[in-house]
């Protein structure tokens, strides 16, 4: 049993190797000086939206050997797209929270940019950057351990979507006496 354990671990490395949240999603990072429900909350209403929290999302990162908590909440558009809100549960000690927006490929690039253009027009938003693997090269190298967390964050989020999927059709009624 142990030795599957191990194998998980290698083979999440392996994955997260090969692995490009720029071939699933569209990544913004937003600064706000607001909590992440407060900024949910607000984001809901300038934009008249509806996030709404999901289980919390455990986020490996490989330099800790260690899973870290985080807030995610979503919003499917009219087009049924997702759109996510991840959040770190552990902030550090500065006065602006770090989020993330991640908005599946599917979306049109103008609605993404319309969508960002409302965000950043928000006081309690402090900046808004869309991060990219495309990147020049002098731009990737700035932001290596961005790009590297957010391949963690995607591949964490797909899993925990696919879990929240199988144990929501799990329990099926006519096996409740089983």
């Amino acid at each position: 049993m142990l030795f599957f354990a191990f194998n998980i671990k290698k083979m999440k490395k392996k994955i997260s190797q090969e692995y490009s949240f720029g071939e699933h999603y569209y990544a913004v990072q937003i600064q706000s000086q607001l909590a992440d429900y407060q900024f949910t909350w607000s984001l809901n209403n300038g934009m008249r939206i509806d996030f709404r929290k999901l289980p919390e999302l455990s986020v490996y990162d490989p330099k800790k050997a260690e899973s870290l908590p985080y807030n995610l909440y979503r919003w499917s558009s009219p087009n049924a797209i997702d759109y996510f809100l991840v959040t770190p549960l552990e902030k550090p000690a500065a006065l602006s929270s770090e989020t993330f927006l991640l908005i599946e490929k599917r979306e049109r690039r103008e609605n993404v940019d319309r969508f960002i253009e409302k965000t950043s027009a928000f006081g309690f938003v402090f900046s808004i950057e869309e991060i990219t693997p495309d990147a020049p090269p002098a731009k990737i190298a700035k932001h290596r351990q961005r790009i590297e967390h957010l391949n963690n964050i995607a591949i964490d989020l797909e899993q925990h979507l696919d879990t929240l999927k199988y144990e929501s059709h799990r329990k099926l009624p006519f096996l409740s006496g089983i």
